[in-house]
């Protein structure tokens, strides 16, 4: 990426013709920003499960045990 974004020769672009280089590039950083984005929505989803979900889910199977023992 370094080399790229630097307008240098790699061993797999020696071949290619600038605007396929510039591609990869774009296509590189384009993919940094999906993993960017996927990390964050993990992050916001185990936070809406921890403190949403999961409370709401144990509340409901012990209702549930409470019953079935009584």
């Amino acid at each position: 990426m370094q080399d790229l974004s630097q307008g240098n020769k790699t061993l797999g672009t020696m071949f290619k013709s600038q605007s396929d280089t510039a591609d990869m590039a774009n296509k590189i950083e384009s993919m940094d920003r999906d993993i960017a984005s996927s990390k964050l929505l993990c992050d916001l989803l185990t936070i809406y499960l921890g403190e949403k979900i999961i409370p709401a889910f144990k509340r409901e199977k012990i209702e549930l045990f409470k019953k079935v023992i009584s």
